[in-house]
């Protein structure tokens, strides 16, 4: 895949505002995905769950760490690479998914890492730099993407925002990453509350 830019240009983001933008368009925009992962009765599971919202701010920017503290707790990564100050998207999933109840139960089988590409906001030049070596090495060409890999690093997932998290919101999210999860391999180890399985036959 080809590079992605470091920082979106404005006219991207004018017309991700407009019509939900992505890689197709020919530059690193927003991207919207379509059709669920987890069936009815798993997001309905997963609504059951006690839980808290899990905002990003207070995410870990520092991968290699997250992935040690992965491995020493039989969890696996689940990476953010977002827009938050300009990608319509971005702000949607952050604003129905990860600023909702139960989104803090992703923590039960993932350790969260935030790589943010802002156009408004200060960003040290470090992390800057880390999030863009990053981005380079898993090609991501759009926001918001969420990959969810292993410990180790090796990916076998990927979310983007969807409408279906307008309704169903943390829940469906959350569902949709445990069942991503168990479909390859995740145990799930150490739930106090049932783990949320569940796929339908085929993507709506």
């Amino acid at each position: 895949m080809s590079r992605p830019a470091s920082r979106p240009s404005f006219v991207p983001a004018l017309i991700c505002g407009l019509a939900a933008c992505g890689a197709a368009l020919g530059f690193v925009g927003c991207t919207s995905g379509s059709g669920g992962l987890a069936d009815s009765a798993a997001v309905e599971q997963a609504a059951a769950l006690s839980g808290e919202p899990l905002p990003i701010h207070e995410w870990t920017t520092d991968l290699a760490a997250a992935r040690q503290t992965a491995a020493a707790e039989g969890k696996d990564v689940l990476m953010l690479f977002t827009g938050s100050d300009w990608c319509p998207p971005c702000m949607a999933l952050e604003e129905n998914v990860f600023s909702q109840a139960p989104a803090s139960r992703l923590t039960d089988d993932f350790v969260p890492v935030l790589f943010d590409f802002p156009m408004k906001k200060e960003q040290a030049p470090e992390i800057a730099a880390r999030n863009e070596q990053v981005q380079q090495e898993y090609g991501i060409t759009g926001y918001p993407t969420v990959l969810l890999t292993s410990a180790g690093g090796t990916q076998y997932g990927e979310l983007h925002y969807q409408p279906r998290y307008e309704s169903g919101g943390a829940a469906a999210f959350l569902a949709d990453a445990k069942a991503l999860r168990a479909e390859n391999g995740g145990t799930g180890e150490g739930e106090t509350e049932p783990s949320v399985g569940g796929r339908t036959a085929a993507a709506e």
